[in-house]
């Protein structure tokens, strides 16, 4: 289906400890601000080389934010935000609309497709992005399992506590505006809609409706999934393997992985890499606080979980042979 969709182009500046540079934004109506600061922070990356971050001030709401955007007239006083290194100016330079794209279609539509092939066991390796070394797990699970039940497992393998808002991201193109959104529960497996007006308006389908099955595929092995939208721990889902389905087969299970992933609340991969130096320096000042902070959290290397190791090739000889999609 057609429709005509409205696009406005943002023009931001940014100067950094004496260096100012420009570049502009595509933002589509009904993008979320998240979305809007994920571009700005991939563009200012590519610009400084450096960790800088661009985060709307405490005492500014993302909605409120995520509205003064869009409100921005042709012509008129720009946005400006400044932190103690950084300050961005952002205004529209030009505004689009009646441009034709194709609309996703809602979570009862044939977007995603009910695949009606026999339960078979998937091998996944989800791995947290932007950490150095890797931290990873590798489950065993049901291919008629949801992504509800995908999320509950990596929050179990992780040691998350489902403190935050979710989701799932399947980009069937480099191109943001062509991945399909699904929408994470709440821990009561409610919709977080009354936790901000009109969130769920970007999305396609809910977690607990689409099974891992309608997804993966020879074409699709690639899922991003994405926890707590403040600290933004992003992870890479990959489909591994597919094994018959095995009479008995009691899933999901962690089979394997490497370190521990970090704290709930620890300021994203930047905060636990500032995190991790404290712990590796005792005579720091705030070793003792951090210490404590962490809990059982203080071993990046002890993933702390329960876990049945089984090597690639136990694996296979306990399910295998795979099969080919």
């Amino acid at each position: 289906m057609v429709m005509l969709q409205t696009y406005s182009l943002v023009e931001i500046t940014i100067s950094v400890n004496d260096q100012r540079q420009k570049f502009s934004v595509m933002i589509q109506e009904g993008m979320r601000i998240v979305e809007v600061i994920e571009n700005i922070n991939a563009e200012i990356l590519k610009i400084f080389k450096e960790k800088v971050v661009f985060e709307p001030s405490p005492d500014m709401e993302k909605e409120i934010l995520e509205k003064k955007i869009k409100d921005l007239p042709v012509e008129g006083p720009p946005l400006e935000f400044k932190s103690s290194d950084m300050k961005i100016t952002i205004k529209r330079n030009s505004f689009m609309s009646e441009m034709e794209t194709v609309k996703v279609q809602p979570k009862d539509s044939q977007e995603i497709t009910r695949n009606e092939a026999e339960e078979q066991i998937y091998q996944l390796k989800i791995m947290l992005k932007d950490i150095r070394p890797p931290i990873w797990r590798r489950i065993l699970i049901s291919s008629q399992a949801t992504f509800h039940e995908l999320h509950l497992a990596i929050q179990e393998y992780f040691k998350w506590y489902n403190y935050h808002l979710h989701e799932f991201i399947i980009k069937k193109s480099r191109s943001p505006y062509s991945a399909t959104r699904i929408l994470g529960l709440t821990p009561d497996g409610e919709i977080p809609d009354d936790l901000f007006p009109d969130f769920t308006s970007s999305y396609d389908y809910r977690e607990d409706e689409v099974r891992l099955c309608d997804v993966f595929s020879s074409e699709q092995k690639k899922v991003d999934y994405l926890y707590d939208f403040g600290d933004h721990w992003e992870h890479s889902i990959r489909l591994e393997k597919v094994f018959p389905f095995k009479e008995g087969f009691k899933g999901p299970k962690c089979v394997g992985g490497k370190r521990a992933a970090p704290p709930e609340d620890s300021g994203g991969s930047w905060g636990y890499e500032d995190i991790l130096q404290v712990l590796h320096n005792p005579a720091h000042p705030d070793y003792e606080e951090i210490l404590e902070w962490c809990g059982d959290r203080t071993d990046p290397e002890d993933m702390g979980i329960s876990l049945v190791k089984m090597s690639p090739k136990k694996i296979e000889e306990e399910y295998g042979p795979s099969v080919q999609f």
